[in-house]
């Protein structure tokens, strides 16, 4: 029996406030990057997720746009299908999956 750890997808809705967490975390003596790279950095892992849905046994989706609150899980998929979705899914996750992310009843 093959088991394999979940895969983990953490997100906001805007690569800006990755911008600003990470001004943050610099101004208090944490690791820089270079801030030019984060919506390309943004925009492709936006990409690979429908790719990650489609090759791990388990995918779980979190939404990190709500400022203090820490991240929040929006959607799981098992084996590509999906299994549980917020009744209030991420723009950013409708835009990746469409219709599919209506709320289940």
């Amino acid at each position: 029996m093959r088991v394999t750890p979940p895969v983990i997808f953490i997100s906001p809705e805007d690569p800006n406030l990755n911008i600003g967490r990470i001004l943050i975390r610099m101004s208090h003596g944490g690791q820089s990057v270079p801030l030019n790279a984060v919506p390309e950095s943004y925009e492709e892992s936006m990409k690979s997720l429908p790719q990650a849905r489609k090759h791990a046994d388990d995918l779980l989706v979190y939404d990190n746009t709500p400022d203090g609150k820490g991240p929040r899980l929006v959607a799981r998929f098992i084996s590509g299908e999906l299994v549980r979705v917020t009744h209030s899914s991420p723009d950013w996750l409708k835009r990746l999956f469409g219709r599919e992310m209506r709320a289940e009843s």
